[in-house]
């Protein structure tokens, strides 16, 4: 299963790489999905990312993610992710951010989704996982942008970060003495809390899987 969604962001690349690249850990920042997010351990895989992954701690437990491609000069990211709850049909998932300067000041930011689902699930339930990740990928793409563009984080993360699970799992991740935001903290704690990486395979997209079953279509995963 492949999809594709586009957006347009009414800022210059350079910026919008800011926040998808050398800003990549912090993906709580905006994904309405992520509660919270960090840098994961490890040696990168890409000699240029910054990091080997990201931790998060979603609306459906911990996921992990592995940063596969990293292009600054292309403006390209590609990871995968894992989950503890995602099903055992899901056989591989990618996701891929490509960036494209529109004119000076406006960027195309296209995402795409690969999934590999196991026979006979991809037959049975392709259809109704194709809606899912459709809107959770479209959703996805306009917090995105309205956080590159605004600075602050849409409405859907605000209600998000304002639940009982995003506030334990902020105050989870932190020290009990410190008072400080998440993002001036290492992902220390993080790590700590969501245990050592899970085997890899992409963005906290792995969520959306759980969708046809009643559960929260949230992703990444946000994603």
């Amino acid at each position: 299963m492949k999809l594709t969604k586009t957006i347009t962001v009414a800022r210059p690349i350079a910026d919008v790489w800011q926040v998808l690249g050398p800003d990549y850990v912090r993906a709580g920042d905006w994904a309405s999905s992520v509660y919270v997010s960090g840098a994961r351990g490890g040696t990168p895989l890409v000699a240029e990312a910054p990091v080997a992954g990201r931790v998060c701690e979603t609306s459906l437990g911990p996921f992990t993610e592995t940063i596969e491609v990293y292009d600054p000069a292309g403006h390209r990211l590609a990871y995968s992710a894992s989950g503890e709850k995602m099903p055992g049909f899901v056989r591989s998932l990618v996701n891929s951010w490509t960036l494209d300067a529109d004119g000076a000041t406006r960027t195309r930011v296209t995402m795409e989704l690969k999934a590999d689902i196991a026979f006979p699930f991809n037959l049975l339930m392709g259809w109704m996982m194709r809606l899912q990740f459709s809107k959770v990928l479209r959703e996805a793409l306009q917090e995105f942008a309205h956080f590159v563009e605004t600075g602050r984080p849409h409405p859907r993360k605000v209600k998000a970060d304002a639940s009982r699970k995003a506030v334990e799992a902020r105050r989870a991740v932190q020290a009990p003495a410190s008072h400080r935001p998440f993002a001036q903290q290492t992902s220390a704690g993080l790590q700590a809390r969501l245990g050592a990486p899970f085997p890899c395979r992409a963005t906290a997209v792995g969520l959306l899987l759980l969708a046809p079953f009643g559960l929260k279509n949230h992703a990444i995963w946000h994603i």
